[in-house]
Protein backbone atom coordinates (compact mmCIF):
# COMPACT_ATOMS: atom_id res chain seq x y z
CA UNK A 1 0.00 0.00 0.00
CA UNK A 2 0.92 3.19 -0.68
CA UNK A 3 1.95 5.68 2.61
CA UNK A 4 -0.86 8.07 2.03
CA UNK A 5 -2.97 4.70 3.06
CA UNK A 6 -1.33 3.46 6.34
CA UNK A 7 -1.11 7.40 7.16
CA UNK A 8 -4.64 8.33 7.02
CA UNK A 9 -5.62 4.68 8.69
CA UNK A 10 -3.45 5.55 11.96
CA UNK A 11 -5.58 9.41 11.90
CA UNK A 12 -8.40 7.54 11.40
CA UNK A 13 -7.86 4.98 13.69
CA UNK A 14 -7.00 7.94 16.20
CA UNK A 15 -10.50 9.90 15.58
CA UNK A 16 -12.02 6.43 16.47
CA UNK A 17 -10.53 5.69 19.61
CA UNK A 18 -11.46 9.64 20.59
CA UNK A 19 -14.83 8.32 19.91
CA UNK A 20 -15.95 4.73 21.24
CA UNK A 21 -12.91 4.44 23.33
CA UNK A 22 -12.02 7.74 25.30
CA UNK A 23 -10.74 6.20 27.68
CA UNK A 24 -7.59 3.90 25.51
CA UNK A 25 -5.06 6.98 26.95
CA UNK A 26 -2.74 4.23 26.01
CA UNK A 27 -3.21 3.24 22.08
CA UNK A 28 -4.90 6.75 21.21
CA UNK A 29 -1.09 8.03 22.27
CA UNK A 30 0.27 5.13 20.20
CA UNK A 31 -1.96 6.24 17.19
CA UNK A 32 -0.86 9.93 17.28
CA UNK A 33 3.16 9.06 17.87
CA UNK A 34 2.93 7.06 14.84
CA UNK A 35 1.00 9.38 12.55
CA UNK A 36 3.31 12.09 13.47
CA UNK A 37 6.41 9.63 12.86
CA UNK A 38 4.82 9.16 9.32
CA UNK A 39 4.37 12.99 8.56
CA UNK A 40 7.96 13.75 8.47
CA UNK A 41 8.61 12.27 5.11
CA UNK A 42 4.70 13.28 3.70
CA UNK A 43 1.60 15.02 3.92
CA UNK A 44 -1.63 13.74 3.69
CA UNK A 45 -5.13 15.57 2.24
CA UNK A 46 -7.91 13.97 3.79
CA UNK A 47 -11.55 14.02 1.89
CA UNK A 48 -15.05 12.02 1.10
CA UNK A 49 -16.49 10.86 -1.88
CA UNK A 50 -20.09 9.40 -2.49
CA UNK A 51 -18.98 8.44 1.02
CA UNK A 52 -15.98 7.23 1.00
CA UNK A 53 -12.50 8.48 2.63
CA UNK A 54 -10.39 9.58 0.17
CA UNK A 55 -6.39 9.87 0.71
CA UNK A 56 -4.18 12.17 -1.59
CA UNK A 57 -6.69 11.23 -4.33
CA UNK A 58 -6.98 7.28 -3.43
CA UNK A 59 -9.78 6.32 -1.80
CA UNK A 60 -8.99 4.05 1.80
CA UNK A 61 -10.73 0.70 2.03
CA UNK A 62 -13.45 1.10 4.66
CA UNK A 63 -12.50 -2.05 6.12
CA UNK A 64 -9.55 -1.17 7.71
CA UNK A 65 -10.03 -0.07 11.22
CA UNK A 66 -11.72 3.66 11.86
CA UNK A 67 -11.78 4.53 8.32
CA UNK A 68 -16.16 4.31 7.77
CA UNK A 69 -16.33 6.17 11.30
CA UNK A 70 -13.80 9.26 10.08
CA UNK A 71 -15.69 9.32 6.79
CA UNK A 72 -18.75 9.26 8.82
CA UNK A 73 -17.82 12.19 11.21
CA UNK A 74 -16.24 14.50 8.31
CA UNK A 75 -19.90 13.81 6.52
CA UNK A 76 -21.41 14.65 9.36
CA UNK A 77 -19.43 17.73 10.52
CA UNK A 78 -19.57 19.11 7.18
CA UNK A 79 -16.06 18.64 6.69
CA UNK A 80 -14.47 19.30 3.23
CA UNK A 81 -11.44 18.39 3.67
CA UNK A 82 -8.04 17.74 6.32
CA UNK A 83 -4.90 18.69 5.34
CA UNK A 84 -1.92 17.09 7.43
CA UNK A 85 0.93 18.74 6.59
CA UNK A 86 4.98 17.38 6.34
CA UNK A 87 6.05 17.03 10.25
CA UNK A 88 2.58 17.80 11.84
CA UNK A 89 2.61 19.05 15.65
CA UNK A 90 1.16 15.91 17.55
CA UNK A 91 -0.90 18.87 19.60
CA UNK A 92 -2.43 20.23 16.87
CA UNK A 93 -3.42 16.72 15.41
CA UNK A 94 -4.68 15.86 18.78
CA UNK A 95 -6.85 19.45 18.71
CA UNK A 96 -8.60 18.54 15.65
CA UNK A 97 -9.22 14.82 15.83
CA UNK A 98 -11.17 15.74 19.14
CA UNK A 99 -12.96 18.15 17.27
CA UNK A 100 -13.43 15.42 14.63
CA UNK A 101 -14.66 13.27 16.98
CA UNK A 102 -17.49 15.15 18.54
CA UNK A 103 -20.91 13.60 18.82
CA UNK A 104 -23.08 14.07 15.38
CA UNK A 105 -26.51 14.35 15.42
CA UNK A 106 -27.12 17.69 17.71
CA UNK A 107 -26.14 21.11 17.24
CA UNK A 108 -23.40 20.91 14.61
CA UNK A 109 -22.92 24.95 15.47
CA UNK A 110 -20.36 24.95 18.03
CA UNK A 111 -18.43 21.85 15.98
CA UNK A 112 -18.02 24.35 13.13
CA UNK A 113 -17.38 27.29 15.21
CA UNK A 114 -14.44 25.22 16.56
CA UNK A 115 -13.11 24.26 13.31
CA UNK A 116 -13.24 28.01 12.42
CA UNK A 117 -11.14 29.15 15.53
CA UNK A 118 -8.26 26.17 15.16
CA UNK A 119 -5.34 28.14 14.61
CA UNK A 120 -2.98 25.52 13.12
CA UNK A 121 -0.17 25.59 11.08
CA UNK A 122 0.15 21.61 10.82
CA UNK A 123 -3.37 20.46 10.40
CA UNK A 124 -5.79 22.25 8.29
CA UNK A 125 -9.90 21.52 8.73
CA UNK A 126 -11.91 23.23 5.70
CA UNK A 127 -15.69 22.78 6.24
CA UNK A 128 -17.91 22.76 2.87
CA UNK A 129 -18.73 26.37 1.20
CA UNK A 130 -21.88 25.75 1.61
CA UNK A 131 -22.18 26.02 5.35
CA UNK A 132 -23.07 29.62 6.56
CA UNK A 133 -21.70 30.94 10.47
CA UNK A 134 -24.89 29.96 11.92
CA UNK A 135 -24.23 26.02 10.76
CA UNK A 136 -27.02 26.07 7.94
CA UNK A 137 -26.24 25.43 4.60
CA UNK A 138 -26.34 28.50 2.27
CA UNK A 139 -28.79 28.87 -0.37
CA UNK A 140 -26.25 29.30 -2.66
CA UNK A 141 -24.90 25.41 -3.24
CA UNK A 142 -21.14 25.75 -3.79
CA UNK A 143 -19.65 24.74 -7.27
CA UNK A 144 -19.88 20.79 -7.66
CA UNK A 145 -16.39 19.58 -7.22
CA UNK A 146 -15.43 16.59 -9.70
CA UNK A 147 -14.61 12.81 -8.85
CA UNK A 148 -11.48 11.61 -7.91
CA UNK A 149 -10.41 10.24 -11.18
CA UNK A 150 -12.55 12.41 -13.51
CA UNK A 151 -10.90 13.91 -16.35
CA UNK A 152 -12.34 17.27 -15.39
CA UNK A 153 -11.05 17.28 -11.79
CA UNK A 154 -7.33 18.35 -12.25
CA UNK A 155 -8.08 21.44 -13.79
CA UNK A 156 -10.58 22.54 -11.49
CA UNK A 157 -8.31 21.75 -8.47
CA UNK A 158 -5.60 24.07 -10.54
CA UNK A 159 -8.05 27.17 -11.14
CA UNK A 160 -9.42 26.85 -7.41
CA UNK A 161 -5.75 27.16 -6.64
CA UNK A 162 -5.28 30.03 -8.64
CA UNK A 163 -8.27 31.29 -7.93
CA UNK A 164 -8.26 31.35 -3.88
CA UNK A 165 -4.69 31.81 -3.04
CA UNK A 166 -5.98 29.55 0.18
CA UNK A 167 -2.51 28.19 0.99
CA UNK A 168 -3.26 25.77 3.23
CA UNK A 169 -5.91 24.34 1.49
CA UNK A 170 -3.82 24.61 -1.64
CA UNK A 171 -1.11 22.23 -0.39
CA UNK A 172 -3.61 19.53 -0.47
CA UNK A 173 -4.45 20.16 -3.86
CA UNK A 174 -1.43 20.45 -5.31
CA UNK A 175 -0.26 17.08 -3.15
CA UNK A 176 -3.42 15.42 -4.76
CA UNK A 177 -2.16 16.62 -8.63
CA UNK A 178 1.38 15.54 -7.90
CA UNK A 179 0.23 11.78 -6.40
CA UNK A 180 -1.91 11.38 -9.62
CA UNK A 181 0.71 12.00 -12.11
CA UNK A 182 3.66 9.80 -10.23
CA UNK A 183 0.43 7.05 -10.15
CA UNK A 184 -0.05 7.22 -14.09
CA UNK A 185 3.81 6.67 -14.31
CA UNK A 186 3.73 3.84 -12.04
CA UNK A 187 0.91 2.39 -14.07
CA UNK A 188 2.51 2.78 -17.32
CA UNK A 189 0.10 5.33 -18.40
CA UNK A 190 2.22 7.95 -19.56
CA UNK A 191 0.08 9.92 -21.71
CA UNK A 192 -2.19 10.84 -18.67
CA UNK A 193 0.96 11.85 -16.72
CA UNK A 194 1.69 13.84 -19.34
CA UNK A 195 -1.39 15.42 -19.37
CA UNK A 196 -1.17 16.31 -15.77
CA UNK A 197 2.33 17.90 -15.99
CA UNK A 198 1.24 20.03 -18.64
CA UNK A 199 -1.74 21.51 -16.68
CA UNK A 200 0.74 21.88 -14.13
CA UNK A 201 3.12 24.27 -16.35
CA UNK A 202 -0.09 25.74 -18.42
CA UNK A 203 -1.77 26.91 -15.10
CA UNK A 204 1.89 28.26 -13.26
CA UNK A 205 1.57 30.61 -15.93
CA UNK A 206 -1.16 31.99 -14.50
CA UNK A 207 -0.78 32.00 -10.82
CA UNK A 208 -0.48 35.74 -9.20
CA UNK A 209 -0.16 34.74 -5.23
CA UNK A 210 3.42 34.23 -4.11
CA UNK A 211 2.81 31.27 -1.72
CA UNK A 212 0.39 29.37 -4.68
CA UNK A 213 3.26 30.23 -7.10
CA UNK A 214 5.88 28.20 -4.31
CA UNK A 215 3.46 25.00 -4.51
CA UNK A 216 3.29 25.22 -8.38
CA UNK A 217 7.53 24.86 -8.04
CA UNK A 218 7.11 22.90 -5.83
CA UNK A 219 4.88 20.36 -7.39
CA UNK A 220 6.87 20.14 -10.59
CA UNK A 221 10.31 19.93 -8.54
CA UNK A 222 8.64 16.77 -7.45
CA UNK A 223 7.35 15.42 -10.37
CA UNK A 224 10.90 16.17 -12.01
CA UNK A 225 12.42 12.81 -11.57
CA UNK A 226 13.73 10.29 -13.69
CA UNK A 227 11.12 7.52 -13.29
CA UNK A 228 8.69 10.52 -14.59
CA UNK A 229 10.21 12.27 -17.42
CA UNK A 230 12.26 9.02 -19.09
CA UNK A 231 9.00 7.63 -20.17
CA UNK A 232 7.71 11.57 -21.25
CA UNK A 233 10.70 11.71 -23.53
CA UNK A 234 10.42 8.61 -25.38
CA UNK A 235 6.80 9.92 -26.05
CA UNK A 236 8.52 11.67 -29.04
CA UNK A 237 8.90 8.66 -30.36
CA UNK A 238 6.20 6.55 -29.32
CA UNK A 239 3.64 9.19 -29.80
CA UNK A 240 4.75 11.61 -32.78
CA UNK A 241 1.70 13.52 -32.04
CA UNK A 242 2.33 14.80 -28.72
CA UNK A 243 6.26 15.12 -29.33
CA UNK A 244 5.28 19.06 -28.52
CA UNK A 245 4.02 18.33 -25.15
CA UNK A 246 6.60 15.94 -24.23
CA UNK A 247 9.27 18.43 -25.04
CA UNK A 248 7.66 21.61 -23.55
CA UNK A 249 7.70 19.40 -20.21
CA UNK A 250 11.42 18.63 -20.53
CA UNK A 251 12.21 22.53 -21.55
CA UNK A 252 10.31 23.51 -18.54
CA UNK A 253 12.06 20.93 -16.47
CA UNK A 254 15.50 22.44 -17.56
CA UNK A 255 18.67 20.35 -17.27
CA UNK A 256 16.48 17.51 -15.61
CA UNK A 257 14.60 17.45 -18.58
CA UNK A 258 17.68 17.51 -21.05
CA UNK A 259 19.07 14.87 -19.19
CA UNK A 260 16.02 12.60 -20.15
CA UNK A 261 16.47 13.73 -23.56
CA UNK A 262 20.02 12.36 -23.81
CA UNK A 263 18.81 9.01 -22.01
CA UNK A 264 16.49 8.45 -24.65
CA UNK A 265 19.06 9.48 -27.15
CA UNK A 266 21.62 6.70 -25.40
CA UNK A 267 18.92 3.89 -25.82
CA UNK A 268 17.55 4.62 -28.84
CA UNK A 269 17.81 1.43 -31.39
CA UNK A 270 17.24 3.27 -34.66
CA UNK A 271 19.06 6.24 -36.60
CA UNK A 272 15.39 7.57 -36.71
CA UNK A 273 14.98 7.42 -33.19
CA UNK A 274 18.52 8.84 -32.44
CA UNK A 275 17.83 11.75 -34.93
CA UNK A 276 14.03 12.51 -33.08
CA UNK A 277 16.08 13.27 -29.62
CA UNK A 278 19.28 14.73 -31.23
CA UNK A 279 16.72 17.63 -32.97
CA UNK A 280 15.49 17.85 -29.56
CA UNK A 281 18.06 18.59 -27.95
CA UNK A 282 19.33 20.89 -29.73
CA UNK A 283 16.30 22.76 -29.23
CA UNK A 284 16.63 22.43 -24.95
CA UNK A 285 18.99 25.22 -24.03
CA UNK A 286 20.24 23.13 -20.58
CA UNK A 287 21.30 20.37 -23.13
CA UNK A 288 24.90 21.97 -22.83
CA UNK A 289 25.52 20.82 -19.02
CA UNK A 290 24.08 17.20 -19.84
CA UNK A 291 26.07 16.66 -23.25
CA UNK A 292 29.27 17.81 -20.96
CA UNK A 293 28.62 15.68 -18.59
CA UNK A 294 27.95 12.57 -21.39
CA UNK A 295 32.08 12.78 -22.45
CA UNK A 296 32.90 11.39 -19.61
CA UNK A 297 30.44 8.16 -20.45
CA UNK A 298 32.54 4.82 -20.65
CA UNK A 299 30.18 3.46 -24.28
CA UNK A 300 32.26 5.47 -27.22
CA UNK A 301 29.13 5.90 -29.12
CA UNK A 302 27.54 7.97 -26.16
CA UNK A 303 30.90 9.90 -26.53
CA UNK A 304 30.29 10.89 -30.45
CA UNK A 305 26.72 11.85 -30.24
CA UNK A 306 27.55 14.23 -27.34
CA UNK A 307 30.65 15.57 -29.13
CA UNK A 308 28.61 15.68 -32.64
CA UNK A 309 25.77 17.72 -30.54
CA UNK A 310 28.37 19.91 -29.07
CA UNK A 311 29.91 21.12 -32.30
CA UNK A 312 26.45 21.86 -34.36
CA UNK A 313 25.62 23.55 -30.86
CA UNK A 314 29.29 25.22 -30.09
CA UNK A 315 28.53 25.11 -26.25
CA UNK A 316 30.41 27.63 -24.48
CA UNK A 317 33.30 25.87 -23.03
CA UNK A 318 32.81 22.87 -24.91
CA UNK A 319 36.56 23.19 -27.01
CA UNK A 320 37.61 22.70 -23.29
CA UNK A 321 35.71 19.73 -22.65
CA UNK A 322 36.19 18.26 -25.81
CA UNK A 323 39.99 18.79 -25.88
CA UNK A 324 40.16 16.62 -22.36
CA UNK A 325 39.27 13.75 -24.61
CA UNK A 326 42.82 13.98 -26.45
CA UNK A 327 43.95 12.22 -24.28
CA UNK A 328 41.10 9.07 -24.09
CA UNK A 329 42.64 5.59 -24.49
CA UNK A 330 39.83 4.88 -27.46
CA UNK A 331 41.08 6.32 -30.85
CA UNK A 332 37.39 6.67 -31.73
CA UNK A 333 36.87 8.65 -28.77
CA UNK A 334 40.13 11.06 -29.78
CA UNK A 335 38.71 11.47 -33.47
CA UNK A 336 35.08 12.60 -32.61
CA UNK A 337 36.76 15.02 -30.11
CA UNK A 338 39.37 16.09 -32.73
CA UNK A 339 36.11 16.76 -35.29
CA UNK A 340 33.99 18.62 -32.84
CA UNK A 341 36.84 21.25 -31.96
CA UNK A 342 36.63 21.37 -35.59
CA UNK A 343 33.69 23.42 -35.42
CA UNK A 344 34.86 25.76 -32.59
CA UNK A 345 36.41 29.03 -34.06
CA UNK A 346 38.41 29.40 -31.04
CA UNK A 347 42.26 29.98 -30.77
CA UNK A 348 42.05 27.05 -27.61
CA UNK A 349 40.30 24.97 -30.36
CA UNK A 350 42.78 25.61 -32.48
CA UNK A 351 45.74 25.15 -30.46
CA UNK A 352 43.85 21.40 -28.87
CA UNK A 353 43.73 20.34 -32.32
CA UNK A 354 47.45 20.85 -33.18
CA UNK A 355 47.97 18.27 -30.53
CA UNK A 356 46.29 15.67 -31.93
CA UNK A 357 49.05 15.96 -35.08
CA UNK A 358 51.07 13.60 -32.39
CA UNK A 359 48.55 11.16 -32.04
CA UNK A 360 50.20 7.51 -32.65
CA UNK A 361 47.09 7.15 -34.84
CA UNK A 362 47.04 7.71 -37.98
CA UNK A 363 43.11 8.14 -38.02
CA UNK A 364 43.25 10.83 -35.67
CA UNK A 365 45.77 12.61 -37.02
CA UNK A 366 43.61 12.42 -40.33
CA UNK A 367 41.15 14.09 -38.44
CA UNK A 368 43.19 16.97 -37.05
CA UNK A 369 43.87 17.71 -41.01
CA UNK A 370 40.00 18.35 -41.84
CA UNK A 371 39.37 20.03 -38.56
CA UNK A 372 42.00 22.24 -39.78
CA UNK A 373 41.32 22.17 -43.45
CA UNK A 374 38.93 24.91 -43.83
CA UNK A 375 40.90 27.39 -42.38
CA UNK A 376 42.73 30.31 -43.15
CA UNK A 377 45.72 32.47 -41.28
CA UNK A 378 49.38 32.17 -40.48
CA UNK A 379 48.88 30.47 -37.41
CA UNK A 380 46.94 27.42 -38.92
CA UNK A 381 49.84 27.46 -41.68
CA UNK A 382 52.66 27.47 -38.96
CA UNK A 383 51.04 24.78 -37.03
CA UNK A 384 50.90 22.59 -40.40
CA UNK A 385 54.03 23.33 -41.56
CA UNK A 386 55.66 22.55 -38.72
CA UNK A 387 53.67 18.86 -38.25
CA UNK A 388 54.04 17.86 -42.31
CA UNK A 389 58.09 17.66 -40.92
CA UNK A 390 57.63 15.18 -38.21
CA UNK A 391 54.72 13.04 -40.75
CA UNK A 392 55.64 9.60 -41.53
CA UNK A 393 52.52 9.28 -43.65
CA UNK A 394 52.52 10.13 -46.86
CA UNK A 395 48.46 10.24 -46.81
CA UNK A 396 48.75 12.61 -43.71
CA UNK A 397 51.20 14.39 -45.90
CA UNK A 398 49.27 14.38 -48.67
CA UNK A 399 46.36 15.94 -46.77
CA UNK A 400 48.21 18.27 -44.94
CA UNK A 401 49.60 19.68 -48.19
CA UNK A 402 46.13 19.92 -49.78
CA UNK A 403 45.49 21.87 -46.56
CA UNK A 404 48.39 24.81 -47.03
CA UNK A 405 47.24 25.23 -50.54
CA UNK A 406 43.67 26.65 -49.11
CA UNK A 407 45.21 28.29 -46.82
CA UNK A 408 47.59 29.93 -49.68
CA UNK A 409 49.88 31.99 -46.97
CA UNK A 410 53.95 33.17 -48.37
CA UNK A 411 55.01 30.66 -45.95
CA UNK A 412 52.19 27.85 -46.66
CA UNK A 413 52.87 28.69 -50.57
CA UNK A 414 57.17 28.71 -49.54
CA UNK A 415 56.33 25.10 -48.05
CA UNK A 416 54.57 23.77 -51.05
CA UNK A 417 57.26 24.93 -53.66
CA UNK A 418 59.86 23.04 -51.35
CA UNK A 419 57.92 19.68 -51.13
CA UNK A 420 57.60 19.79 -54.82
CA UNK A 421 60.97 20.65 -56.14
CA UNK A 422 62.80 17.00 -57.30
CA UNK A 423 65.69 16.91 -54.26
CA UNK A 424 62.78 17.46 -51.40
CA UNK A 425 62.93 15.34 -48.28
CA UNK A 426 59.18 14.58 -48.62
CA UNK A 427 60.16 13.48 -52.80
CA UNK A 428 63.46 11.08 -51.23
CA UNK A 429 61.04 9.54 -48.50
CA UNK A 430 57.85 8.92 -50.57
CA UNK A 431 58.14 9.82 -54.39
CA UNK A 432 56.17 11.43 -56.95
CA UNK A 433 52.91 10.93 -55.38
CA UNK A 434 53.64 13.63 -52.69
CA UNK A 435 55.34 16.08 -55.47
CA UNK A 436 52.22 15.69 -57.54
CA UNK A 437 50.03 16.32 -54.41
CA UNK A 438 52.44 19.63 -53.64
CA UNK A 439 51.66 20.67 -57.38
CA UNK A 440 48.22 20.76 -57.55
CA UNK A 441 47.82 22.45 -53.83
CA UNK A 442 50.01 25.17 -55.79
CA UNK A 443 46.87 25.00 -58.25
CA UNK A 444 44.88 26.08 -55.64
CA UNK A 445 46.74 29.01 -53.77
CA UNK A 446 47.53 30.74 -57.20
CA UNK A 447 48.87 33.41 -55.66
CA UNK A 448 52.01 35.01 -57.74
CA UNK A 449 54.61 32.61 -55.69
CA UNK A 450 52.87 29.78 -56.62
CA UNK A 451 52.56 30.81 -60.49
CA UNK A 452 56.41 31.08 -59.95
CA UNK A 453 56.79 27.53 -58.66
CA UNK A 454 54.51 25.76 -60.95
CA UNK A 455 56.68 27.49 -63.90
CA UNK A 456 59.73 26.02 -62.77
CA UNK A 457 57.80 22.31 -62.77
CA UNK A 458 56.73 22.48 -66.10
CA UNK A 459 60.40 21.15 -67.50
CA UNK A 460 60.41 18.45 -64.62
CA UNK A 461 62.42 14.83 -65.14
CA UNK A 462 58.77 13.11 -63.83
CA UNK A 463 56.64 13.02 -66.48
CA UNK A 464 53.70 13.13 -63.72
CA UNK A 465 55.48 16.60 -61.86
CA UNK A 466 55.51 17.41 -65.15
CA UNK A 467 51.69 17.28 -66.60
CA UNK A 468 50.56 18.22 -63.70
CA UNK A 469 52.45 21.72 -63.36
CA UNK A 470 51.11 21.97 -66.97
CA UNK A 471 47.85 21.02 -66.39
CA UNK A 472 47.75 23.86 -63.42
CA UNK A 473 49.35 26.53 -65.67
CA UNK A 474 46.89 25.49 -68.07
CA UNK A 475 43.61 25.79 -65.51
Amino acid sequence: MDDSFNLARHVARLVSLLMRQPNAVDQQKLELRTAVLMTKEATLRLTTVEGSLVANGLAVPAVLAGVRDLADQMIGHGVESIEINQGVAAAELLHAARILAEVLGGDEKPVHERIRKLDNQTVVVHLHEGIGSDGAVAAEAAEPEPPIGSPERIPFLLMRANRTGDVPGVSGVFEEIAFAAEQATREGRTNVAMDVFGLLIAHERDATDPEVRRHFVLAIRRLTKPRVLHPIAHVMVDHVERATDAEAILLRCGTDGADAAVDQLVRATTGAERETFRAALERLPAADVSLIAMLADTRVHVIRAAAELLASRKTPDGDKALAELLSAGDQRARRAAVRALGAYDTPFAVDAIARAFDDTVIEVRLEAVAALASRKGAKVGDIIGRAIDSEGEAEVQVGMIGALGRIATPDAVAKLAKAAEAGSVFAARKGSGVRVAAVRALAEARTAGAMTALRTLVNDKEREVRDAAVRAIGR
